[in-house]
């Protein structure tokens, strides 16, 4: 009862909060003044954390008639605010406006970006801006990585998705649950069964923990290709094998 108690008082606390960020801005923006660059920032966070990519944006535009300074904090929250509402031309208007203004996209920037090509199923336009970012002398990360990978998953690309595990693990950047995921799945789309298990074991041996959902495409792959008979003799560990055999089942 505590638990749910606290719960729920703290999510009220938090929207709250959030309406009050959104009020503050929407009382200077009626009086045409803000003091602060603070307070339209807080306004767009809001905004993201509600999903209104809409308004998130129109915050942008609000600050600039009103000739409140932007910087790279309200642009990041307005492309992370795209990238939730799957509007991937916005965040990329929005980086051609930090560009006019001369501000810098940094790591949350292209990480926010390629998030939302990923979402808006624009992995070649994701893959640009890995390129860009690199240009700029800033290191990709997991989370870049994982949003690259997803993004050829969705656009059906399981070759470049390889690649770009290869890559990562060049640049010494350690693949994690999301990444083998995505990889997996690409693999499945792309009828490669036995990389989608040799994923799944590479996992194991580098101790990160799938979950059950991860043996459905592996099982699915193998399906379409007619081979899931053969599943079980790729030394998969030991524990899971009950799974893999239930998968094998499931496709025979």
């Amino acid at each position: 009862m505590d638990k749910l108690f606290y719960s729920s008082y703290w999510e009220r606390n938090a929207a709250n909060t959030l309406t009050k960020d959104i009020h503050n801005w929407l009382d200077r923006k009626h009086n045409f003044f803000c003091e602060s660059t603070h307070i339209p920032n807080k306004a767009i966070n809001a905004y993201r954390k509600l999903g209104q990519w809409e308004n998130a944006v129109n915050v942008i535009w609000d600050m600039k008639v009103m000739n409140v300074k932007r910087n790279v904090v309200s642009f990041n929250s307005a492309i992370s605010a795209c990238a939730r509402g799957k509007e991937w031309k916005w965040a990329l208007l929005l980086l051609q406006e930090m560009r006019q203004e001369s501000i810098t996209p940094d790591m949350i920037s292209y990480n926010a970006l390629i998030s939302a090509c990923e979402k808006g199923l624009q992995w070649k336009k994701a893959l640009e801006l890995l390129s860009e970012m690199k240009t700029q002398g800033l290191q990709p990360d997991v989370i870049t990585y994982s949003a690259l990978i997803s993004a050829c998953e969705k656009g059906l690309q399981w070759k470049k998705a390889l690649e770009l595990l290869s890559e990562m693990k060049t640049q010494g950047v350690q693949p994690n649950v999301i990444t083998y995921s995505a990889l997996i799945s690409a693999c499945e789309k792309g009828l490669q069964w036995e990389k989608a298990l040799g994923l799944l074991s590479e996992m194991e041996t580098k101790g990160v923990q799938p979950n059950v959902s991860f043996y459905n495409s592996p099982c699915e792959a193998a399906e379409k290709c007619k081979k899931s008979g053969e599943i079980l003799g790729l030394g998969i560990k030991r524990d899971y094998e009950p799974l893999i055999k239930s998968c094998v089942r499931e496709c025979e």
